[in-house]
């Protein structure tokens, strides 16, 4: 029988890795939002949640298989010390966050942290020898992220909007997501806005203003449902509006001052 190439056994290795990350991910996903599609989408853009599911559990899970290759242990106790390190690795973020005394809300949180590093373990498991499924798997995972994180995936239904040099006016039966105005502004102009809401159920909803870079702009409050924000540079801002499972109307009305 020949030997399995080095790069195969790379690949199988670090397949199994992020097959096991992906699927941790989806299902933080699934428990988190239910069957939300936009709120997988959220969650997928925040790059904490990244750097916890894909960067944190694949760099610990490659320091505990470095310590198992270090370790002199017998063969019938290694997958208890393995089980062990991969959740000591779950909770340790959290027991790092409680440094200054007892917080249970941190050691709650810790223990879902251990429930996931041992999802992670047992998918890399079952995954470590599937090659080259473990690859299809990985990239595919990994695909289906990064569109749900970059994607629009905003649900409205029975949307009618009109724009106008000063204005915007939308009514729908459904929204569910982001929809966002575009105001062009020179450096030093003030805009000055009015967002009025008539909800006809009991969903939520809300605003912010962003810049051409997707940061959020800092806003003055002009009491009511007004607010005011003086362009630091020439560039295009956006007034988003948001809603959650929202049925009924948004009026918005805004002024420019030089």
């Amino acid at each position: 029988m020949l030997e399995t190439p080095t790069w195969a056994k790379a690949f199988a290795y670090f397949s199994a890795k992020l097959s096991a990350a992906g699927g941790l991910f989806l299902l933080f996903l699934l428990v988190a939002a239910g069957l939300d599609l936009y709120g997988w989408g959220e969650i997928a853009s925040e790059p904490i949640i990244w750097c916890l599911l894909f960067g944190y559990s694949i760099l610990f899970s490659l320091a505990a298989d470095g310590i198992m290759l270090l370790a002199r242990v017998r063969r019938e106790k290694r997958m208890l010390l393995e089980v062990l390190l991969y959740a000591s690795g779950g909770y340790l973020p959290f027991l790092l966050l409680s440094h200054n005394g007892a917080n249970w809300f941190y050691v709650f949180i810790g223990l879902l942290g251990v429930a996931c590093s041992l999802i992670f373990f047992g998918i890399y498991h079952f995954m470590r020898y599937k090659w080259p499924f473990s690859g299809v798997i990985a990239a595919t995972l990994l695909i289906l992220l990064i569109v749900l994180a970059k994607a629009d995936l905003t649900i409205t239904r029975q949307w009618e909007e009109l724009r106008t040099d000063n204005g915007y006016e939308a009514s729908f039966a459904y929204f569910r997501g982001e929809k966002a105005i575009a105001i062009s502004l020179k450096h030093g102009e003030t805009l000055r806005c009015d967002i009025s809401w008539n909800p006809e159920n009991d969903g939520g909803y809300g605003m912010r203003v962003l810049d051409d870079r997707g940061e959020t702009v800092p806003l003055t409050d002009s009491g009511g449902h007004a607010f005011s924000f003086t362009a630091d540079r020439s560039d295009t801002y956006w007034i988003a509006i948001s809603g959650n499972k929202l049925k009924g109307s948004v009026s918005v009305k805004w002024t420019i001052e030089k």
